[in-house]
């Protein structure tokens, strides 16, 4: 049998970061070209090139949340995209979920759009509920990627884990597709979102953020944030997962420390006092 488990489009793929040269230069941590944190980075990178003079931004591919936090842990990034869970994961130094110690540089700049969790299985797989993956071969995403610690909570929740599946796989997305709660909130995905699908179906999601390292100077988050929230359509234009991001919804969950400059925007602006 072969089974999908993911959380939401993200792709594993690995590129060598790359480490700001001057002082200038903001490099945006996304995830692989084919997921979603890839094209939602290159909108944020078009509006500072306009809106902050004398930058330079690189916009990197990289492995998404695990990777991303650990480069901004290294101070090799100014920001990053990443799911909440795998933050929460960082922040306390999970060293199964891929942090050997706490990830204490990591600062939040604001919350974007929640992921819908998906399970997918083929019709003949007969699977109605997550208890119905017992004995079965699953694809949970690549080995410490966001999909795979959403496997690992998802299983967790309803008293599983690896041990009672007969197979498990650490596929990429595009690979799964082919063999085809803490963080999390209830959520209904909209019936006829997909082909085939006329009932809505009830899911969990999770928050992801945009995410600063504490050494990232204060005028440059402040400069930032302020930047992409002016310039929000061209942000929600980039891709349909940004759709849902908006300024009201930026400080809706705060699962650490907001940085400085991104505070004293939201202070502005009145979400924060």
């Amino acid at each position: 049998m072969r089974l999908t488990l993911l959380a939401a489009i993200f792709v594993a793929f690995l590129c060598a970061p790359l480490r700001a040269e001057t002082e200038s230069d903001i490099v945006i941590l996304t995830g692989s070209t084919g997921g979603v944190y890839y094209p939602l980075g290159l909108a944020p990178a078009k509006i500072y090139e306009r809106a902050i003079p004398g930058v330079r931004v690189i916009v990197q591919a990289t492995q998404a949340s695990v990777e991303n936090f650990n480069l901004l842990q290294q101070r090799r990034g100014t920001l990053a995209f990443g799911q909440g869970d795998v933050m929460s994961h960082a922040v306390k130094g999970n060293v199964e979920a891929g942090f050997p110690s706490s990830r204490d540089r990591l600062r939040m700049v604001a919350a974007l759009y929640p992921n819908y969790l998906h399970v997918v299985a083929t019709k003949s797989a007969n699977v109605k509920s997550l208890q119905d993956l017992r004995g079965k071969r699953v694809s949970v995403g690549a080995s410490r990627s966001g999909n795979e610690l959403n496997a690992r909570d998802l299983l967790g929740a309803v008293g599983m884990s690896y041990a009672d599946l007969r197979r498990v796989d650490y596929l990429a997305y595009n690979e799964s597709v082919v063999l085809s709660r803490g963080a999390f909130t209830p959520i209904t995905i909209p019936a006829n979102t997909y082909v085939g699908q006329p009932e809505s179906v009830p899911t969990a999601a999770l928050n992801n953020f945009l995410v600063t390292q504490r050494d990232v100077p204060e005028a440059l988050v402040y400069a930032m944030t302020k930047a992409l929230y002016s310039n929000l359509p061209d942000l929600q234009a980039s891709h349909v997962a940004a759709k849902d991001i908006a300024t009201l919804n930026a400080l809706a969950d705060r699962p650490i420390a907001l940085h400085p400059g991104a505070a004293r925007y939201f202070r502005e602006v009145g979400l924060l006092h």
